[in-house]
């Protein structure tokens, strides 16, 4: 494993999660790897849909189905088709991201759902079969919070992206990084928690 992809998904490059990916790049970086940082927002990674697919001639609109003839006529619309080399480089993908509303940003969500297309990364083809994976990502509420009786454990929230997604892309999945209660840190414990990432990074990549 050499290749390390850094899939950020945060409107601010100075936000925690900015800082979190700016610590992977320098630890990766120092660890000998090589890596490529994809930023959603500043690509203005596009929602996509219909008009993306000019040549799929129904007079109904079928997503898969869509992906399915891109993929077999290599039509793939530029967009979608520059982040599926980007995955093919990679040896292992990073998922910086802020939980929002108990899942991803819309940008991240779109990735996947263009991105991990029919062909390319399931029901045929598994492109990402045995590639490993890494969640990243900060909470507005704290640690404390996070229990099956209060706002679900991390497992329960984290189900419908291991199991949901990234399950279906046959892909291994690492032991995530949360960054809990981000915005109400101090400046001290910010750095600690950074540090505490960078660990992570080491230990997950070592």
């Amino acid at each position: 494993m050499k290749n390390i992809l850094l899939v950020f998904a945060h409107p601010e490059p100075k936000s925690m999660n900015g800082l979190l990916k700016s610590r992977a790049m320098e630890v990766l970086t120092q660890m000998g790897y090589q890596v490529k940082v994809r930023d959603l927002y500043a690509l203005d990674f596009p929602i996509g849909g219909k008009a993306d697919f000019p040549f799929y001639k129904s007079d109904f609109f079928d997503l898969q189905l869509a992906q399915a003839e891109a993929e077999r006529s290599n039509r793939q619309p530029a967009f979608i088709k520059q982040e599926q080399e980007a995955l093919e480089w990679a040896d292992a993908i990073v998922f910086q991201f802020p939980l929002w509303w108990y899942s991803v940003p819309a940008i991240l969500k779109s990735y996947f759902d263009h991105v991990f297309s029919v062909g390319f990364a399931y029901a045929g083809r598994f492109a990402l079969e045995g590639k490993k994976y890494m969640l990243s990502f900060t909470t507005g509420a704290p640690e404390m919070a996070w229990t099956t009786e209060r706002k679900g454990s991390m497992d329960q929230v984290l189900f419908h992206l291991d199991v949901g997604v990234f399950q279906m892309l046959r892909v291994v999945k690492l032991p995530p990084f949360v960054g809990y209660g981000s915005k109400r840190l101090s400046h001290p414990e910010r750095e600690a928690l950074i540090d505490s990432f960078g660990r992570h990074i080491i230990e997950s990549f070592s």
